[in-house]
């Protein structure tokens, strides 16, 4: 993959947007607060069919 490659030629993820499809996706868990984008930027509930991606429970 030429990890170390990208690295030196300036390339480190930065601007990136990843994209999670998922069940349920816990936005204010603490290992994912500080990088999850605002409630209504992006996200897609195809469960509820609206945009708050978390699940309908606490799971934590």
């Amino acid at each position: 993959m030429k990890i170390v490659e990208a690295w030196q030629s300036g390339y480190n993820g930065s601007g990136i947007i990843v994209s999670v499809v998922d069940e349920g996706l816990q936005t204010d868990h603490s290992d994912l607060d500080a990088n999850v984008r605002d409630m209504f930027d992006g996200h897609y509930d195809f469960v509820d069919s609206d945009s708050d991606p978390n699940p309908p429970f606490n799971l934590g």
